[in-house]
C-alpha cells in the first residue's frame, strides 16, 4: 500500500459529505429568515414559515409578508441556494 506524501487539501476531505448532506429544517427556516431581512427590511420569525423537505417549499403564513416576499421570490431564492447549496435550498415560496 503506497502512501500519499505532503499535505491533502482540506475542502476535498468533505467533498463526500457535502454531496449527500442535506440541511436541517431548521437551518433553511433560519436562513430565510435572514435573507429576507436583507433583501427586503422585513422582519421574520421562524415561526411564520413552515418548510416542507420532501417538496423544498417554504410557506409563509401571514397573508400581508406573504404579498410582499412573492414579487421577490426569485432574487430570495437565488441567495438561498447560494447559501444552502442546491440540494438543501427550497425551490418554492408560498
Amino acid at each position: 500500500m503506497k502512501k500519499e506524501r505532503g499535505l491533502k487539501q482540506l475542502n476535498t476531505l468533505f467533498d463526500r459529505y457535502r454531496t449527500r448532506l442535506v440541511a436541517p429544517e431548521r437551518v433553511v427556516l433560519d436562513e430565510v429568515v435572514r435573507v429576507v431581512d436583507e433583501l427586503l427590511g422585513i422582519t421574520l420569525t421562524p415561526t411564520q414559515l413552515r418548510y416542507s423537505p420532501a417538496t423544498r417549499t417554504v410557506h409563509i403564513t401571514n397573508g400581508m409578508v406573504r404579498a410582499e416576499v412573492l414579487p421577490h421570490q426569485e432574487r430570495i431564492l437565488s441567495h438561498l441556494k447560494n447559501r444552502l447549496g442546491s440540494r438543501s435550498a427550497p425551490t418554492r415560496i408560498v
